[in-house]
């Protein structure tokens, strides 16, 4: 309770304590000459009066009720009064109380009212200040007008919004010409109608800049003001944003958006979106067009895949998947299309892990390009390559079988120059056999026509073997073959794996420092075999290491070096090792070690062919 009402409650109750206390006495003087004098119930009457006001009427009440029993009894023994008379101030002492704690009552609620009301209304005057606080810094345009549509109130960051001074008399305008001419007969006939009828408008509009005329885009909303509990109409008020820069950014996400599918279209290049169990969140437009799907009808998740892609296709995108959603590991690959017409179309797609703030993987997105023209003109090439690379065989092995002819010869054989000649001309044609079987290999990949003739083999006898028959270039390096834990079988084609050995040893020992050790490794895991071959020498340049599996690829210290090759060896091991469901990667450090690593399953799984 407000200090000023407190003081003035008190009074209140002392007065009406002294007049109570002053019309019990003129009461009991009257009625002497009856009940006595009333001295002892004129102190217990004080009491009363005194709880009844400081304490409350139930208090009073039931101070007075315990009393009366005890005062008659002390007054008639005693023998201050007769029986009668004690009892007459016993019933006259009721009286009094019960319209003491009557009258109590009735000022304990009168003032609990008064409390009310005073905590009402400084609660409604606090939050009149709060709410005109909060409309006068409000960053946006709040207008409030009569019943007429008359403006009454703007506020500051509303006047400076649509360019008003802070003296111009808005009491002069109208709601309506707040909007540009344009929108004037729309205020009217939508905006103020659907106020009067239904008591509330919400949209997004445009008002006018009072200086330069230019609209200003904003969400509008009006909405009537009317007395809480009459219900009588008021007045009208807006809050208005601009939403300028709102507008500005989504023109440009538009423009952006715009360009995008244009430039996805030209490029043939479509976006998707996926969560972690596989249902599609975004599919581009071109991806639909890639696809040859209706746009209006709902994308598959996992489940519909194979209804996408080939059976050989799929073999591979599962796996990726797999990993992709379980350890993030991105994949690119190239995969063939089955549209719903029965046409297929090849593309090349790339994928990502997304993640949420806590590192968590939630789902993956990529892009997905046509490729098909780019297949056929490789398809082409391959041919061509492979049509060459077989033609030439035949004049090689007439070279080679010539060679060996005079070597054989005694012409051949007693002349010094001559044999040297028939072994160059022999090592000549061995070289160019190498590349065009190399060739040969390069077509069958990209044709997706090599297949392997897995069996059950010794891995450790194939490492063996491999680096005895390299034993001549390996010459002038300490070659040691180490074996960790126990080696399971590995269900792989000897000869193949024999390639890749061949290549990785024959590079070791080409890019290695001379006397220096080439270390070959064979390491059991849980489900494969992991083969490294690691040499010392000048390394691979971080820049290139994500480029030396590709196609004609060789680095810059190979080029430098004169080392004679066409740079099909890695991605041949690569198609290689991948065919056998294994994965190979390189690991260097520049002017310390080179460590080509690559796994086999040792598991038994179907032979694929490669893409």
């Amino acid at each position: 309770m407000p200090l000023d009402g407190l003081r003035k409650h008190l009074a209140l109750r002392c007065l009406f304590t002294v007049g109570l206390t002053g019309a019990a006495l003129g009461l009991r003087l009257f009625l002497t000459r009856w009940t006595g004098a009333g001295a002892p119930f004129l102190l217990l009457f004080l009491s009363v009066v005194v709880s009844s006001f400081l304490w409350g009427a139930r208090p009073g009440l039931l101070a007075g009720i315990m009393a009366t029993p005890i005062a008659i009894l002390l007054t008639y023994d005693q023998a201050i009064y007769t029986r009668a008379q004690a009892l007459a101030q016993g019933i006259l002492f009721l009286i009094e109380i019960s319209v003491i704690a009557a009258v109590a009552d009735r000022f304990s609620k009168a003032k609990s009212r008064a409390e009310r009301n005073e905590l009402a209304l400084r609660k409604a005057l606090d939050e009149r200040l709060i709410f005109s606080a909060l409309i006068e810094y409000s960053s946006d345009f709040v207008g409030i007008a009569d019943k007429s549509g008359v403006l009454t109130y703007v506020n500051p960051a509303g006047r400076k919004m649509i360019g008003l001074a802070p003296d111009f008399p808005i009491e002069k305008t109208q709601i309506p010409e707040y909007y540009p001419p344009e929108q004037r007969a729309f205020a009217k006939e939508v905006i103020l109608k659907s106020i009067m009828e239904t008591g509330y408008w919400k949209g997004e509009t445009s008002f006018r800049h009072w200086q330069t005329e230019r609209p200003i885009p904003v969400s509008d909303t009006h909405f009537m003001i009317r007395d809480p509990e009459t219900k009588r109409l008021i007045g009208r008020a807006t809050i208005t944003r601009d939403i300028s820069e709102i507008k500005r950014v989504e023109n440009e996400l538009r423009t952006r958006e715009t360009e995008l599918k244009e430039a996805q279209r030209v490029a043939h290049v479509g976006s998707w979106v996926r969560d972690a169990k596989g249902d599609v969140l975004f599919w581009s437009e071109e991806l639909y067009r890639i696809y040859g799907r209706d746009p209006n009808v709902s994308v598959v998740g996992f489940s519909g895949l194979p209804k996408i892609y080939t059976p050989e296709s799929m073999a591979r995108l599962a796996p990726a998947l797999n990993e992709i959603l379980k350890n993030g590991t991105p994949y690119a690959m190239d995969l063939e299309v089955v549209r719903p017409d029965g046409s297929t179309r090849w593309v090349s797609t790339r994928a990502e892990a997304v993640r949420d703030a806590a590192g968590r993987i939630v789902g993956f997105r990529g892009i997905l390009q046509d490729i098909t023209e780019l297949k056929q003109l490789q398809r082409m090439r391959d041919e061509w390559t492979s049509v060459i690379a077989h033609d030439l065989r035949q004049p090689i092995g007439v070279i080679k079988m010539c060679v060996g002819l005079l070597q054989r010869t005694h012409a051949c054989g007693g002349n010094e120059k001559a044999q040297i000649s028939c072994t160059r001309i022999n090592a000549a044609a061995s070289t160019l056999s190498r590349m065009v079987n190399d060739l040969l290999d390069v077509s069958q990949l990209e044709a997706h026509r090599l297949s392997l003739d897995q069996k059950w083999v010794d891995p450790a006898l194939i490492v063996h073997e491999t680096v005895d028959r390299l034993a001549h270039l390996t010459r002038g390096f300490r070659v040691n073959i180490v074996e960790e834990n126990e080696l399971f079988p590995i269900f792989a084609d000897p000869v193949r794996i024999e390639q890749v050995l061949g290549n990785l040893v024959s590079n070791a020992a080409k890019y290695g420092d001379k006397g220096s050790e080439i270390l070959v490794q064979l390491e059991q895991r849980a489900d494969h075999l992991e083969i490294s071959i690691t040499n010392h020498g000048a390394g691979i340049s971080t820049e290139e290491l994500p480029r030396i599996f590709n196609l004609f690829s060789r680095s810059v210290m190979a080029r430098g070096a004169g080392v004679p090759g066409l740079g099909l060896g890695l991605y041949i091991s690569k198609g290689l090792v991948e065919a056998h469901g294994g994965r190979i990667w390189v690991e260097s450090t520049p002017g310390k070690t080179t460590s080509f690593r690559f796994t086999l399953p040792c598991r038994l799984i179907p032979s694929l062919k490669v893409a």
